[in-house]
């Protein structure tokens, strides 16, 4: 019979971006005040994880996770990280690791705080709620490295079809992508979004003030007319328009000529 050949290049891509997203749950909201071990321990992992070629993290992947628990990785039996403390170590150094239960279980716990925050919210409220997807995505970079090093024709059948299933829940449909696809893309910090191109677009509604529309009695910008054309020109999203309306709504209730000259300078629309 013959074997699967190793690929290298799927191997490679998902052990980095497995670091990547450990990486991510390990501070996820951290406010960065305190060192958290966790981390400590695997960036000195990525120093060491950065010089093995492609092999040698084949053979690594394999004896600290596979080789132990290929049965219920097999069979998709999640409790091989829940129930017992399993780590990507190099050599006998415990400081130099990936602490994968630690990390697994945190994803767990993530999701569940968040899928109880949002209980009685209307089902809008979970279009950002990442935290939600953080235990399929952690499995979804574990089976990649498994597809990529097991040779075995039926365990590398079953190992697909497992990985499969994962790519389907999250909505993936290029198998050998590294990335994890976002349907429905928002901005982590939309203020800050809205705020970066604020220059181009207050550009383009200085051209327009010689409109009726535009200007106030007082020859100053009118502001409904800015908010306007700020959310027209962001019409293709619905969310940064929101934000928009929300943010600097209460602009429309500046009475003082003297106020709404100083809001609009500090958008650097006067000098």
């Amino acid at each position: 019979m013959s074997t699967i050949e190793f690929d290298e290049k799927l191997l490679d891509s998902s052990f980095e971006k497995f670091y990547e997203f450990c990486t991510k749950v390990i501070t996820y909201n951290s406010t960065g005040l305190k060192v958290n071990p966790l981390l400590v321990k695997l960036n000195k992992f990525k120093k060491v994880s950065d010089l093995m070629n492609s092999s040698e993290r084949r053979i690594l992947i394999s004896e600290t996770l596979y080789s132990k628990n290929r049965n219920k990785i097999l069979q998709f039996d999640s409790s091989w990280l829940t129930d017992s403390d399993v780590s990507i170590s190099i050599g006998d150094n415990k400081d130099r690791c990936v602490k994968c239960s630690t990390i697994y279980k945190k994803t767990l716990k993530l999701k569940e705080d968040k899928e109880k925050a949002l209980e009685g919210l209307p089902d809008e409220a979970f279009e950002t709620a990442e935290e939600i997807n953080f235990p399929d995505i952690f499995m979804l970079y574990m089976y990649r490295m498994f597809k990529a090093i097991v040779s075995d024709p039926d365990e590398n059948s079953k190992i697909t079809t497992h990985l499969n299933s994962i790519q389907s829940d999250l909505g993936i449909t290029d198998s050998t992508a590294p990335n994890v696809r976002n349907n429905n893309p928002m901005p982590q910090n939309p203020l800050g979004d809205i705020l970066n191109n604020l220059g181009p677009m207050i550009g383009n509604l200085t051209k327009g003030l010689g409109n009726m529309n535009m200007k106030g009695n007082n020859g100053m910008p009118n502001i409904n007319g800015i908010l306007n054309s700020l959310t027209g020109m962001m019409g293709n999203n619905p969310q940064l328009s929101k934000v928009v309306g929300e943010t600097f709504g209460d602009l429309n209730e500046c009475k003082s000529t003297s106020t709404t000259k100083f809001m609009l300078n500090g958008f650097g629309y006067l000098h």
